[in-house]
């Protein structure tokens, strides 16, 4: 149920899968791409976080019911009434209320979003697809929104509900033009589970088990910063911010298994229970914290100083890829929504 774009990642890895040891990272995988001073010491990084700020669920927007153009509160595809509804401009799908707060009765937004999500011309568009990859990053970068009353300007009222205001963050997303940075690890498998091996492609070794720990236990722990993760390892994806972990140490070795990063002098096994956030129906009051969980097993390898330099999955299942961005502004058509958003958060 999630983004058919990731965020342009066409990326490869080198490292042979032919086995659970993927071990030392390479440069997809370095922890360097987050963040160049992270604290490495295992024994300094804490085996479980759960942060203050919850990032906030929200709906993914499915591509093929169009996108913010779909009429959640009457379960009705905008095309061909664009516009038109029989009950009325609260009605409307998010696209077209904000196109009306503009007074733009052509419907630039409403049209730009069908014709982004191809519904009136493609078929058999898969159900996962949405904007998933807008709604993880800003569930932690903006505060949820509160339902507003405002005036357009034709002088009609219009009501913004929650799910209403937080659609439009996410198209913000798309169409912001402020400069926003993108951070990530890892890169896409592009298999699943019917038609592929994944012990073949090396992108389905997924982000590594030791530079993951690192990124999770430093934001979250150390930082307490959410950020995003494709929390399954094949061709669909699933972005899901992360709340919190738990961490379980359930073995502790001297010396390198095969194919451990060089330099490796100890391994320990650890067991990890990952929290994040699920998305729901679209809600007119805020919708609040949706919480899942994820659990993965792996092995990180530490140097003589006890510094992870590498790590391996021994679990099947492990996140994909991970990821954040920085928070965009408002730009352009969408900087009147910069407006709307804060008045639904004072």
């Amino acid at each position: 149920m999630h983004a058919p774009r990731l965020l342009t990642l066409v990326l490869t890895s080198f490292l042979s899968i032919s086995a659970f040891s993927f071990s030392g990272w390479d440069e997809i995988n370095s922890p360097d791409n987050f963040e160049t001073n992270f604290i490495t010491r295992f024994r300094m990084l804490p085996l479980s976080a759960v942060l203050k700020k919850k990032p906030w669920t929200a709906s993914y927007w499915p591509t093929y019911k169009g996108g913010i153009t779909y009429r959640w509160l009457t379960d009705e595809v905008v095309y061909p009434h664009v516009g038109v509804s029989k009950k009325g401009v609260n009605y409307l799908s998010p696209a077209e209320k904000y196109d009306l707060y503009l007074g733009r009765t052509d419907f630039p937004l409403t049209n730009y979003e069908l014709k982004r999500t191809g519904i009136r011309t493609k078929k058999n568009i898969p159900e996962w697809e949405g904007i998933c990859h807008n709604w993880a990053p800003a569930s932690y970068l903006f505060d949820e929104p509160n339902p507003i009353t405002v005036t357009g300007k034709n002088g009609e009222k219009i009501h913004f509900g929650s799910a209403d205001l937080k659609a439009l963050l996410f198209i913000n997303f798309e169409l912001s033009k402020s400069g926003e940075r993108t951070k990530y690890l890892g890169s896409r498998c592009s298999l699943d589970k019917t038609n592929g091996n994944f012990y073949d492609d090396s992108a389905c070794s997924d982000t590594n088990a030791g530079a993951f720990h690192v990124v999770l236990t430093n934001y979250i722990g150390l930082r307490g910063q959410s950020f995003v993760m494709d929390k399954i390892r094949e061709s669909e994806v699933w972005n899901q911010p992360i709340e919190g972990y738990s961490i379980k140490i359930l073995n502790q070795n001297r010396g390198a298994s095969e194919g451990a990063a060089a330099g490796t002098v100890r391994e320990v096994v650890v067991e990890a229970v990952v929290r994040w956030v699920n998305e729901v129906e679209n809600e007119w009051e805020k919708s609040g914290t949706n919480l899942k969980v994820s659990n993965y097993k792996y092995r990180l390898e530490l140097d003589s100083r006890g510094r992870i330099i590498g790590g391996a999955w021994l679990s099947f299942e492990r996140p994909d890829f991970i990821w954040t961005q920085s928070k965009p502004g408002f730009t352009g058509f969408m900087a009147p929504l910069k407006e709307l958003y804060e008045m639904s958060v004072r």
